[in-house]
């Protein structure tokens, strides 16, 4: 997986959508930590969340709780804070063709880990939105007839125009008219010490 505008295009929309709670309309208003003698600063999870447009563009070592991982090649994990009355999860993605990859493996499952990264904060407004569903429908192919003569639309399609539809239903009840997507390119980990 190469890092491209679509792939962190995606790694946004992917937090945005579903899996993580990384998308909020909570006013940004606490300061990004501060970096120790150049080493990038350390963030929990929580801090993250109530933080996206001032860490957006940092490199930031994320620390979190591994509650979930990818099983097929380990290039990415589901963080928790480590303070379990945090809410919010957030996933950490690897280049797996990148030259520090290192896998997540199982035995860091219900570990704490520091992932070196950096942040993308995407804002997603209704303009945002109108754009999206504008690209998704000029790629779109023609209906196809299946063997009944119903038209059989284009499942990635059908999936971007739901997801579509669904964030423009939490816009709706965002008080800010926003909301921010959060991804974390993971560069390198390394278990917490216990």
């Amino acid at each position: 997986m190469k890092s491209t505008p679509f792939f962190l295009l995606g790694l946004a929309l992917t937090a945005c959508l579903g899996v993580s709670t990384l998308t909020t309309d909570a006013a940004d208003t606490n300061a990004a930590p501060a970096a120790v003698a150049g080493q990038p600063p350390v963030v929990t999870i929580k801090e993250l969340i109530q933080s996206p447009a001032k860490l957006d563009g940092q490199q930031i070592v994320l620390e979190g709780f591994v509650t979930d991982y990818c099983k097929r090649k380990g290039c990415w994990a589901m963080l928790h804070d480590p303070n379990a009355d945090a809410k919010g999860l957030v996933k950490v993605q690897q280049n797996e063709e990148g030259p520090t990859f290192k896998p997540f493996l199982p035995e860091l499952q219900g570990k704490t880990i520091l992932v070196t990264g950096t942040v993308h904060a995407t804002k997603v407004d209704t303009n945002y939105l109108d754009k999206w569903e504008a690209r998704v429908k000029s790629a779109a192919p023609a209906p196809r007839e299946n063997a009944v003569g119903a038209a059989d639309p284009d499942k990635a399609v059908a999936a971007n125009l739901r997801q579509i539809t669904a964030l423009r239903e939490r816009l709706a009840k965002s008080r800010l008219g926003y909301l921010t997507s959060v991804s974390f390119a993971a560069e390198t980990w390394q278990a917490k010490p216990e």
